[in-house]
């Protein structure tokens, strides 16, 4: 009989491989906040759309909602070789602000992890797909979430923005990742202090493969303490759909900036460039970063939101300094 990581190895390497592409909605909101916490927020919802095909297309619109409203908005394009961002103005988030070409998909080249929205960012580990990570894992029993039987496994020292120690309570039956537990180290894994907990909180069916479609997460504090929970929602999923080549690959808006990171190029799309919007009476302008108010640890916080707010303070810094560069040249 195979043990236990041999069948969930099965049994995830069918969940991935033989999907054509996935399409997901993905809704992520603040529900609850440390008592007494007085720090503003800019956003506390977030919206993601995202298509990956198995030959490596990629796209995600996301966007930052505080209310009803959004409050930000950037885009992330892969055609299978090449990469491109796109950043929105605040003010008017149908209008570009910035087309940035790049060597990976959105941070992907610098950061330790694979972008792709919750829950189906579970699916890897890092930038591994689960399956082909399962066996480097030590396997520590059986465990039980949502009523349903689970097998428990350790991945040690998963270089996200720092080091840490990932616990995956797999469902037994399909494999799909009902429990993730972040902790910093051994010591806080034998002391039960993780640093966050996503949860499921259902597992469903559709189109022959398996999602949950609601979970939730919990971020700790440096006293241990719960500093804020996360409401997650697939508003919708497909699998095995066809999509134009288009999707994956921005159209630049006439005179928008491009930025060309694999070069060091900066120039303009053809055509007269619209009018930036205004920043609203008494507020900053757009230049000004807005000032989200994360987790007290980074690696808590598991929705592209940091990402999507430091591509903005990224793209002011470096057009300031390409620029005097160039003019230098």
């Amino acid at each position: 009989m195979d043990s236990p990581k041999e069948q969930m190895t099965q049994r995830l390497a069918w969940e991935l491989e033989t999907r054509k592409s996935v399409e997901i909605e993905v809704v992520t909101k603040i529900i609850k906040r440390r008592t007494g916490e007085k720090r503003p927020i800019s956003f506390d919802s977030t919206d993601e759309h995202y298509i990956e095909t198995a030959v490596g297309q990629r796209y995600c619109d996301d966007r930052l909602r505080l209310g009803d409203k959004v409050v930000g908005r950037s885009a992330h394009f892969g055609n299978g070789s090449r990469f491109a961002n796109v950043t929105y103005y605040d003010q008017d988030t149908s209008l570009q602000k910035v087309v940035e070409y790049r060597r990976s998909y959105w941070k992907e080249e610098t950061g330790s992890r694979k972008e792709i929205p919750g829950p189906i960012r579970f699916l890897y580990v890092g930038h591994e797909p689960l399956n082909k990570s399962l066996p480097k894992a030590e396997y520590l029993g059986k465990g039980k979430v949502i009523d349903r039987e689970c097998e428990v496994f350790l991945f040690a020292k998963v270089p996200w923005l720092v080091p840490q120690d990932q616990v995956y309570s797999l469902d037994a039956a399909t494999g799909i990742p009902l429990k993730v537990e972040s902790f910093q180290d051994r010591s806080a894994r034998e002391q039960n202090q993780p640093m966050w907990v996503w949860t499921a909180e259902s597992l469903d069916k559709v189109k022959g493969h398996y999602v949950t479609m609601k979970a939730s997460q919990i971020s700790y504090g440096a006293d241990h303490e719960p500093q804020l929970i996360w409401e997650q929602s697939v508003e919708s999923v497909a699998f095995n759909r066809d999509y134009p080549a288009t999707t994956f690959w921005p159209t630049p808006d006439p005179g928008v900036t491009l930025m060309d990171s694999t070069k060091g190029t900066i120039t303009e799309a053809p055509g007269v460039k619209k009018a930036p919007p205004a920043a609203k009476s008494g507020t900053a302008s757009t230049t000004t970063p807005a000032q989200a108010i994360p987790p007290s640890d980074w690696t808590s916080y598991t929705s592209p939101v940091m990402l999507g707010l430091g591509v903005a303070i990224l793209i002011g810094a470096v057009l300031i300094w390409w620029r005097r560069r160039l003019a230098d040249d």
